[in-house]
Parts: structure tokens; sequence; C-alpha cells
């Protein structure tokens, strides 16, 4: 008679393992009480230890774990249930925005992590170094720059650089150790521009100059806007000057030709 020793070891976060065991096939009962794992036999069996009858093929390297001699240990393992929050794993672009234009320069993204709670071991082999990759046109993150993380508020920064004027997709990912979370990507624009730039315009009776004194700030760079209170300049032909401005230098100036009504 062969009997089987079934314990069960439960880990946190982990799978559960049951740990089957398969003593001699010899058929005595002495043997039916040798545990595996190093339990104790049911009540009623003899101890492994004593009492085993000198024709049992049984022998002492058959009580460890494994696969030797007449033994045989199985493992079974069962998919624990996930908790509903706790394993979250990734990373999130917040600035810039997707498809933001922004100025020319120095540029810096912005963004969040989050990290799974991965428990704790005796060992203590769980992978603990947390991080955030972040690439520019590449996403295979070939030279990845790494994020300031603050783990106790779960957001990032990381300075990319002056980067050319044009289109570029930033991609950025949640890391512990060697361990990727899914990528997310993000598409923007650099201008041409720098962001100190400003239009300004302003009205001039015809064949007279601009008065330095008398230039106004229009609303918006690359689609600019204003309203003339036509009444304030009488009627007559003007010219109406727009200005693109960098700091205090002057960059382009254009006019146009409008007649007013005076009314």
């Amino acid at each position: 008679m062969v009997r089987r020793h079934l314990a069960k070891v439960t880990s946190h976060r982990h799978s559960t393992i049951l740990v089957s065991d398969s003593p001699a096939r010899c058929g005595l009962a002495s043997c039916a009480g040798i545990n595996s794992i190093g339990h104790s036999p049911p009540t009623g069996l003899p101890s492994p230890a004593s009492n085993l009858p000198s024709r049992c093929r049984c022998s002492a390297r058959a009580w460890s774990f494994g696969y030797e001699g007449q033994h045989r240990s199985l493992i079974t393992i069962l998919p624990a249930s996930l908790p509903e929050s706790g394993l979250e794993f990734g990373a999130a672009i917040t600035s810039p925005a997707e498809g933001e234009e922004i100025p020319n320069g120095e540029v810096v993204a912005l963004g969040s992590a989050q990290f799974p709670d991965l428990g704790t071991t005796e060992a203590g082999d769980h992978p603990t170094r947390k991080r955030v990759d972040v690439s520019v046109d590449d996403s295979n993150f070939g030279s990845p720059i790494e994020a300031t993380l603050d783990e106790a508020s779960g957001t990032w920064s990381a300075p990319l650089g002056h980067l050319t004027a044009g289109s570029h997709t930033l991609y950025t990912r949640a890391a512990i150790d060697t361990n990727y979370s899914p990528v997310t990507s993000r598409s923007f624009t650099v201008s041409t521009l720098s962001g100190d730039e400003r239009v300004e315009w302003q009205v001039v009776a015809d064949g007279a100059q601009p008065d330095p004194a008398s230039w106004q700030p229009a609303n918006g760079l690359l689609q600019y806007s204003f309203e003339v209170n036509t009444r304030v300049y009488g009627k007559g032909t003007f010219q109406i000057y727009m200005r693109l401005m960098k700091g205090d230098a002057q960059q382009a100036i254009t006019s146009v030709t409008a007649k007013f009504s005076g009314k």
C-alpha cells in the first residue's frame, strides 16, 4: 500500500504550491510514512527513521525533495487570484501633450509612474531598483535617458535637451531592475520659434513712419489677430504695420494699406 502526503505552501502575492510525496513502491506500510518535505508521518504510521524492514529499498536519500532512488516528488502550482490593486506597472507622459507645439529651446518632459507592490521574501531577492526610461525618436531605447523619479509622489521629469525644429515622438517606460512595463508614447512638434517672440502692430497715416512708442501687442504668434477702432483715426488712407519681435530686436516687418470711412 502506498500513501501520498500533501503539503500546502503559500507565499504573499504568489501562486500556491502543492507538494506531493510519492514514497517508494516497495508496498510496505513502513515506507508509506516517509514524507519528502520533512513533515512527520500521519498518526499511526511508523517514523521513517525507525523500524524500517531490512528488505525495504527506501533509504534516507529518498526522503529528500526531488527524484532519487525509488522516490518521486511532484509540484502543482495553482494560479493565485490577482488583487484589485497594487500591481499597476507603467509610466505616463503629462508634458508635452499629444500634438502640442512647443517653443524651440530646452525641452523637459514630465509624467507619472506606477510600480507593483511585490511584497518581500526572507531572502530579500525581489528586484528593488525602480526607474523611468525616456527615449526621443527611438522606440528601442538604444540610449535612454533616466528620468528623475520621485517615488513618494509617483512623478518624474527628464531633460531632453535642445531638440531640432519639427516633429518628434517621446517614448517612456517604467522599470524595476531589468523588468520593463509597456511603452507609452507621445508625439509633439518643436516650433522654429523660441518662445521669446511676439507680434506688435500700429496704424499710421499714409506716408508717415511708425512711432516707436505706439506699438501694441497682437494676440497669438504663428496665427495672430488684433482689433482696430477706425473711428480713432478718422477718415483717410492709412498704413497698418505689423512686426515680429524677439526680445528687443525686430525680426521682420510688413504693412497693408487700408481706407477708413471715419464712421
